[in-house]
């Protein structure tokens, strides 16, 4: 993980779209998903267990994503989001999210 302050709601966002392409709730059937993270808490870390089932000081970064209407919880790794955002795929569909946000 490079820069975890990088991965702005406009990136984040534009990796659901790309890569989750408008998928419902599994639980609940409803297409409402919201970041769930702040200015002062943009991420969390999930600790990592090694092969003798002790906590390890290694985690993954992960930005949980939630359903508005059930509250089912995912957690998405930020250094899928970190690989895909380098890709010319990544930074043409980012590049057009933001541009439609500044039409808004």
């Amino acid at each position: 993980m490079s820069n975890l302050a990088a991965i702005d709601d406009a990136t984040l966002y534009a990796f659901l779209d790309a890569k989750w392409g408008g998928n419902s709730c599994e639980v609940c059937g409803v297409k409402e998903w919201s970041l769930g993270r702040t200015a002062d808490m943009p991420w969390a870390a999930v600790p990592l267990v090694n092969a003798q089932n002790h906590m390890s000081s290694a985690y993954w970064a992960v930005v949980p994503v939630m359903c508005g209407n059930c509250g089912n919880t995912k957690h998405l790794y930020t250094g899928a989001v970190e690989a895909w955002a380098a890709t010319t795929e990544g930074k043409s569909a980012i590049e057009e999210l933001r541009k439609l946000q500044l039409n808004v």
